[in-house]
């Protein structure tokens, strides 16, 4: 994760799949999710960035 990014693109991500973490959580989530673990996340599907993508 780069902070970079958002003030270049307006949005951390623009990955459909995979949610941008925090280099220093990277080992953690990893290792909640290595035996099968999931995460759910939910965007907000009115954002000026998705709502160009229509």
């Amino acid at each position: 994760m780069n902070p970079d990014v958002i003030t270049k693109i307006g949005m951390l991500s623009r990955c459909w799949g995979c949610p941008a973490v925090p280099s220093e959580d990277t080992n953690e989530v990893v290792d909640y999710l290595k035996d099968g673990a999931t995460i759910y996340t939910l965007s907000n599907l009115d954002t000026p960035y998705l709502l160009a993508q229509k």
